[in-house]
């Protein structure tokens, strides 16, 4: 009896009345046979059949009108357009009395109901509840309730037959519609209630002895639902397959590597005794630069206001004066040189202090002092040399030297990959043959691409002709520092020299003068940065009047004149007895870098406190310092990129233009394994894999967002497709480059790598493959491969199913393959590689010992 059962499980949908679907296809206002469509129905015979239609016509004639006319369609559609199916299958789930809200037999409740009983339930009860059934239809239940019996006159309802047809067709018109995760959800409802009906009409053939809980279980699961190809024809895609598919034992072969062997001989280099021998392979590059700047300033004022009234005091005023020039005169000293700065500076100050003589004394004082601002000589002369030599060496030195007396020879032998190989045999796998063109070309592709984002090396080119001096802060300019500094890749430019304001302070009067109320002067020397010149200057002055300790002068009003530099004095008043706080400004003339003498004369102050700010302007100095560094700068980016085009480009002589960097072999295997699996899925679907997508990329300043809709409706896909074939037994041979087109062979047969393995995949024109099922998938392989159809037609298996595949078998079979395997033989594989080794014995290897002489 279970030879029976599974007998009739090929069966499945295709199980009918071939006089029912006859008169559904007159119905639908033609008449034909469809003979062979369907298998006999074994419970009635024709006439009984005809009955059946006639009362399912009375009862149902909408119902029964919706089905012939679905049928005509279903067996026409193969001859319209792909692009109508859609539209005809939607169509027909749109028919209201092809609808499953409700279904007359009863056949959904009895679906739910046999969920409750694990769908194992008492043959009584079963009984039971499908004499309830045939009641609520009016049907009388055959007495006593014998469970073949119930079932009889259950299926024999035209009620039971319109359900029947209906879930049928549309399950097979659910395969020319979009296939979305609500589909499969329905289309996995349809199937159960085929098998539950299936289940139910096959109670009748069995013996009644034989029937218990565990019988009806492997009637709803252990049996696949097959769908006659007249059906679905329309729908069978290309066969990509090298040969038939068909069930064998799988061989497959594991290898990795055992050791590293020194092979054939590279190079012999003899010494005789005493002979030593160097080889330098040097690669030199040099840079200079030497920036020079030069700059000589001279100027020359003189004002002389000297009196000489008479003849004893003019004799002694001119040695004052002589005597002034030479001590209170200053002297400014800059000097550079490379690695040496000099700078000084030279005053003092001289004064009378006799009583007697106390007004000539002054007036010769102020004579001097006017002969000292008004006179002066300067000369600057600046020269400023840099040298910079850059030089960057790479060199390899190979040395032999033979100190004995005898003569000797050094030997360079190729490295050897010796790989262990297991041949494993797996019983019983369905197995797909695939021969694929080039199985590398993408992933060549995909590196060249990276190659063109990152161009073959180009020179940078000579330095531009641009003279130190013309390096311009005017963005309008050719010569532009910043148009220079992005021509040449420059970065962080120093930024040209700004104004500085120079702050410094006054107080007075000086200790010595504290009760002069007439008036006293005060000196000070305010300091310019180096290279910077001192244009113009703004003071606020602040004085207290004279508090009466000595009489003041008959004008007591505060005066105060300030100097800065060789500019005319500019004076300010205040208002009788108040306080003054006032601003002034003014020119600071010749005497514009170093120190900046500053003169200041008062009276009827007090106190007095003068704050003081010196506007500075880069002067050429500074602007010439900041040309030689910006020139330095674009110097150090051109021969940065010049050592970076020199490296690039050795590394591609180095490399003989090999497209693939150098990988680990593991992971070198992963990219193979990967690409191979991907052209498999191609072929196997008869459909290009551009990616399912399901992660949204707005733009490339917002954050991914996951799309919930697609990650759903393509998770069933995905996992069907990585759980259905058995990948971690893929196997595959790589043919060589001369079966693809003769004009990839210039590419593909200089194509290299360090990993033996992986070149010959580079090198590939060919790549044949074997794919096996997954045991217990063999069926739903098929489907997939015939007409794309996953799970079956139906849903994911879930956790409690037995052909639900966990996460950990998933993980344990990519890792370590599937268990059932054999060990049939090993082996050892030697495979060449590009690397060199000496050979530390020094002799030549005289006898192979894996190929021994016969």
């Amino acid at each position: 009896m279970t030879e029976t059962i599974l007998f009739r499980s090929v069966r499945g949908v295709a199980r009918s009345v071939r006089a029912t679907i006859d008169n559904a296809y007159a119905i639908g206002g033609k008449t034909a046979s469809i003979d062979g469509l369907f298998d006999p129905y074994d419970l009635y015979d024709e006439e009984q059949a005809k009955q059946l239609i006639e009362r399912a016509n009375t009862l149902y004639p909408a119902e029964l009108r919706a089905l012939g006319s679905a049928m005509i369609a279903l067996t026409s559609i193969g001859n319209l357009p792909r692009e109508r199916w859609q539209g005809i299958a939607d169509g027909m789930f749109a028919v209201p009395e092809l609808g499953m809200a409700a279904m007359p037999s009863g056949l959904d409740r009895l679906d739910a109901w046999l969920v409750t009983q694990g769908d194992a339930p008492d043959p009584a009860a079963l009984a039971e509840r499908m004499g309830a059934l045939l009641a609520e239809r009016d049907v009388t239940p055959p007495k006593p309730l014998h469970l073949d019996q119930t079932a009889r006159a259950l299926v024999s309802q035209p009620a039971w037959l319109i359900d029947r047809l209906k879930c049928a067709l549309l399950l097979v018109f659910s395969f020319y519609r979009e296939q979305t995760a609500d589909l499969i959800a329905l289309r996995g409802v349809l199937a159960r209630r085929l098998m539950v009906a299936s289940a139910i009409e096959t109670l009748p053939l069995l013996d009644r002895a034989t029937i218990d809980g565990p019988a009806i279980y492997r009637l709803l699961h252990h049996r696949p639902l097959l769908i006659h190809q007249a059906f679905i024809r329309p729908l069978k895609r290309a066969n990509n397959l090298a040969r038939r598919p068909a069930v064998a034992d799988l061989h497959v072969l594991r290898q990795g590597w055992a050791k590293y062997a020194l092979g054939e001989i590279s190079s012999v280099e003899p010494l005789m005794g005493g002979e030593s021998k160097i080889r330098l392979f040097e690669r030199k590059s040099e840079v200079e630069d030497i920036l020079s700047s030069s700059e000589s300033t001279s100027s020359s004022i003189e004002r002389d206001n000297q009196s000489t009234d008479r003849f004893e005091l003019s004799t002694h005023v001119a040695s004052s004066v002589s005597q002034s020039v030479g001590v209170e005169g200053w002297l400014n000293v800059d000097a550079e040189m490379p690695t040496t700065k000099v700078s000084a500076h030279v005053g003092a100050d001289y004064s009378f202090s006799s009583e007697t003589q106390r007004a000539s004394d002054a007036r010769s004082v102020q004579e001097i002092v006017n002969r000292a601002v008004s006179k002066v000589t300067q000369q600057t002369v600046r020269q400023t040399s840099q040298r910079r030599l850059q030089s960057v060496v790479d060199s390899v030195r190979h040395a032999l030297e033979n100190k004995g007396e005898g003569a000797v020879n050094g030997v360079y032998r190729w490295v050897d990959k010796i790989n262990r190989v297991d041949l494993i045999s797996y019983p019983n796998r369905y197995m797909f043959e695939l021969q694929i063109p080039e199985p590398a070309a993408w992933l060549r592709w995909l590196l060249d691409r990276e190659a063109a984002r990152s161009p073959a090396p180009q020179p940078p080119g000579p330095f531009p002709a641009v003279h130190i001096d013309d390096i311009s802060t005017d963005p309008r300019a050719p010569t532009y520092y910043l148009s220079l500094a992005q021509m040449l890749g420059a970065e962080a430019l120093p930024a040209p020299p700004e104004t500085l304001f120079v702050s410094d302070q006054i107080k007075g009067p000086p200790e010595s003068q504290q009760d002069a109320s007439v008036g006293n002067v005060s000196k000070h020397d305010t300091p310019v940065p180096k290279g910077y010149i001192a244009r113009r200057w703004r003071a606020t002055a602040v004085g207290i009047p004279y508090d009466g300790r000595v009489a003041p002068s008959l004008n007591t009003a505060q005066v105060m004149h300030i100097a800065v530099g060789a500019g005319p004095a500019q004076r300010l008043v205040a208002a009788d007895h108040l306080w003054m706080h006032d601003q002034i400004a003014g020119e600071v003339g010749t005497i514009n870098e170093g120190l900046i003498p500053v003169a200041l004369n008062q009276r009827n102050s007090a106190k007095y406190a003068v704050n003081l700010e010196i506007e500075c302007e880069p002067g050429p100095t500074a602007m010439a310092n900041w040309r030689m560094d910006v020139m330095a700068a674009l110097r150090a980016a051109h021969d940065r990129r010049q050592l970076l085009y020199e490296d690039a480009k050795a590394q591609a002589e180095a490399s003989g233009g090999n497209a693939a960097p150098p990988r680990p072999p593991a992971r070198n295997r992963e990219l193979m394994i990967a690409e191979l699996k991907r052209l498999s899925i191609e072929m196997l679907s008869d459909d290009r894999v551009r990616g399912l997508g399901g992660m949204e990329y707005p733009g490339p300043n917002e954050a991914p967002v996951l799309d919930r809709t697609i990650a759903r409706n393509n998770a069933a896909r995905i996992q069907f497709t990585e759980q259905a074939f058995e990948w971690s037994n893929m196997s595959f041979v790589f043919y060589p480059s001369f079966w693809t087109h003769e004009t990839r062979w210039e590419r593909l047969i200089p194509m290299e790598n360090d990993d033996p393995e992986f070149a010959a995949f580079l090198r590939a024109g060919s790549a044949r493959i074997v794919i096996p099922a997954r045991p217990g998938y063999e069926y739903q392989a098929q489907l997939f491969v015939d007409y794309g159809v996953i799970w079956g037609g139906g849903v994911a298996p879930g956790p409690d199913d037995p052909d639900y595949l966990s996460i950990a078998t998933e993980i344990e079979d990519m890792q370590r393959g599937a268990e059932d395997g054999r060990l049939v033989r090993s082996w050892t594989v030697t495979l060449p590689t590009t690397l060199i080794a000496l050979d530390e014995t020094g002799h030549f290897p005289m006898l192979n010992p894996d190929l021994p002489l016969p």
